[in-house]
């Protein structure tokens, strides 16, 4: 995994931007559909579509749990959720070298991996990252972590742990039932036993390749396009397929 993080160094981060950075949210499309992710990244933007209402709704309601989540957190918060994003991975090392207790709205860069985790908070004497979010932190066994909030923590995990900022082999989630949700990344999982580090760092290389435009994705039509921009470009393309 950490070879995957160190195809660049923190300084390398503007040459990384030119051609895109792989991010936690990107990891995550993947997991639910990798042509949503390469058509982030490769498609025409005139062609999406209209989010729809539904979608926005989950969006405000997500965001007003997130608000509520940061805003009762005890302790010393650094906020730097207003700052520009050029200037937040400078003021995160500069916040964590700090005696705060969490930090809001950090930004983590090496190479061309970009993390920007809602939460950095100092766990038993060392830096940990987590998300908020308005669903289960766990699967549906109960045990298992959310895969797609799991890559995403897992990344900021890992890009702690390899810029020598804080811990890499956990990571949390603060879900719908207001409790946080501790992941261990090293630790063997579902069917096939991957852990989360494993899990994120086969995502890193696929979205690199999905970038770099080695990894043609395909579309295949599920449920879950009802609420998708691009779902009328996927339809077009399978029906000229003729699938």
């Amino acid at each position: 995994m950490n070879a995957l993080l160190a195809s660049g160094s923190p300084a390398a981060t503007v040459s990384a931007a030119a051609s895109g950075p792989v991010t936690a949210t990107m990891l995550a499309d993947i997991v639910r559909c990798e042509m949503r992710a390469q058509l982030d990244v490769h498609g025409d933007r005139q062609r999406r579509g209209q989010v729809s209402g539904f979608v926005e709704t989950l969006w405000r309601q997500g965001s007003r749990f997130e608000d509520e989540i940061l805003a009762g957190l005890e302790g010393n918060v650094v906020d730097l959720r207003d700052l520009e994003m050029g200037d937040r991975m400078a003021a995160t090392v500069e916040a964590m070298r700090g005696g705060g207790d969490w930090i809001l709205g950090a930004r983590l860069v090496r190479g061309d991996i970009e993390g920007r985790p809602d939460l950095l908070q100092r766990h038993e004497g060392m830096w940990t990252a987590g998300d908020v979010k308005s669903g289960g932190a766990l699967a549906q066994n109960g045990r298992d972590p959310r895969i797609e909030f799991g890559v995403q923590v897992g990344l900021y995990a890992h890009l702690l742990a390899t810029l020598g900022l804080g811990r890499g082999d956990v990571a949390f989630v603060i879900g719908a039932d207001r409790l946080t949700t501790w992941y261990d990344v090293d630790a063997p999982f579902g069917r096939d036993g991957r852990s989360l580090s494993v899990t994120v760092a086969e995502l890193v290389s696929k979205a690199r390749a999905i970038r770099d435009g080695i990894h043609p994705a395909r579309p295949a039509l599920c449920s879950a396009c009802g609420m998708c921009v691009w779902r009328g470009v996927c339809r077009e393309r399978l029906s000229a397929a003729g699938d």
